[in-house]
């Protein structure tokens, strides 16, 4: 008896391999979609803060609104200087100079 050979298909050892791979290849790409989820989450909480204590900067300067600091900026190794008189204010997170006009 003549046995005829069937190529056409894959076997069922073929089909688990590939299975399993294409598992591992989702396995990861699920890993990298979760870690950018929190990533853009952690940004989206420190934009937050950041424009909190922004108002709160502001808010400050438009109630205290006396100076009495000042900035000394040096140029060429300490030849040439520039004084600013302002204020330093800090909400915590946040320290900005505030320049009198």
């Amino acid at each position: 008896m003549n046995l005829v050979k069937n190529d056409k298909g894959f076997t069922l050892i073929e089909v688990i391999i590939s299975i399993t791979i294409l598992g591992l290849i989702m396995l990861g790409f699920l890993g990298m979609y979760t870690n950018g989820h929190r990533w853009v989450f952690d940004a989206g909480k420190r934009s937050q803060n950041i424009q909190e204590d922004r108002k709160t900067l502001e808010e400050e300067m438009i109630l205290n609104t006396s100076g009495g600091e000042s900035i000394t900026i040096e140029f060429d190794n300490g030849t040439t200087s520039i004084t600013v008189d302002g204020e330093t204010r800090d909400s915590g997170n946040l320290e900005v100079f505030d320049p009198v006009n």
